[in-house]
């Protein structure tokens, strides 16, 4: 039997839930659809690649790609990292998800299918100098010890000739000369997507768009989003702002961010990856196909994007 607390006792009562009354569901361990929520006070982190903000009772949200935690000043523990976002805020940052940390969930069970959606630049020629990032790519995610897999419609290259080298996973779904505006076509994309579910696409696409203008570009790409998440409802899709841009490219390219900023959605996030910065014409053949150095420009701004949010190697 109990008897009547001391006042010393009451004293330590009190002082300890003063001392944890900041706290908020950070402290509770974090889903995969993200960790908990912080305290009476979330801290201010970035955006993207940084942890979210907080403040003002709101529990601060991690970062779209995982990255640094967000900085919060006053509230609870940490929110647990995993899912598609880590929460934030509390005495302690929330933990936004890590490289490698699988922030928007993918399968861990299986090898994450990736498609290499594009034109000319994603097929290549069945030579030495125009093998395609994928190979450098392939040998990257390989070396880095990913479970990956390359999906597409296709194994062979222009004029259905045979890839010069057999060290790489051949499968793309890419179409030499294809405009943007083709590869949307219902019995084009929509057939391809029927053979395979990618759970991540690259795309490079609208190099041959040149006499549609920026704006339509725009809203054919908004489409193949629209197609894409309708084969599968939770892709990561990665946009590419392409290289050797004409007036045409140039106006897309500079839309793309606010694009996938309107698009990107917590169950299918879209990034942009910046083809076009360092690229010159010396890494070309012709002026627009990449020869092996830019291919490997290429495949090295693919994987650092991947890297953001491919499960940890194994």
């Amino acid at each position: 039997m109990f008897g009547k607390p001391s006042v010393s006792a009451f004293a330590v009562f009190f002082a300890l839930v003063h001392a944890t009354s900041g706290c908020g569901a950070g402290d509770a361990e974090a889903d995969d659809d993200g960790g908990g929520a912080g305290g009476s006070q979330g801290g201010g982190g970035g955006q993207e690649d940084e942890g979210g903000s907080g403040g003002n009772n709101q529990p601060g949200a991690g970062g779209a790609a995982g990255g640094a935690s967000g900085a919060g000043a006053v509230g609870g523990a940490p929110g647990g990292q995993g899912g598609s976002a880590a929460g934030a805020g509390g005495n302690t940052p929330g933990a936004g998800g890590a490289s490698g940390s699988n922030p928007y969930g993918l399968p861990t069970n299986r090898p994450i299918l990736i498609q290499p959606l594009g034109d000319s630049i994603t097929e290549g020629k069945g030579t030495d100098q125009e093998a395609t990032y994928r190979r450098p790519l392939w040998k990257k995610l390989k070396d880095a010890r990913y479970n990956v897999d390359f999906v597409g419609s296709r194994k062979l290259q222009l004029g259905d000739a045979p890839p010069f080298f057999k060290d790489y996973d051949p499968d793309h779904e890419g179409h030499y000369g294809w405009k943007l505006a083709e590869v949307i076509k219902p019995e084009n994309l929509g057939q391809w997507l029927k053979l395979y579910t990618p759970d991540v696409a690259l795309v490079h696409l609208g190099t041959n768009d040149s006499a549609a203008g920026a704006a339509t570009l725009v809203t054919n790409t908004e489409t193949l989003v629209k197609q894409l998440r309708a084969d599968n409802p939770a892709i990561v899709i990665v946009l590419a702002q392409l290289i050797q841009p004409g007036p045409t490219q140039q106006g897309f390219n500079s839309m793309l961010p606010a694009l996938a900023q309107k698009l990107t959605t917590p169950m299918s996030p879209i990034l942009v990856v910046n083809q076009t910065q360092g690229f010159t014409t010396a890494d070309t053949i012709d002026g627009i196909h990449p020869n092996p150095s830019g291919q490997e420009k290429m495949a090295t701004k693919w994987f650092a994007s991947l890297m953001t949010f491919l499960p940890t190697p194994q």
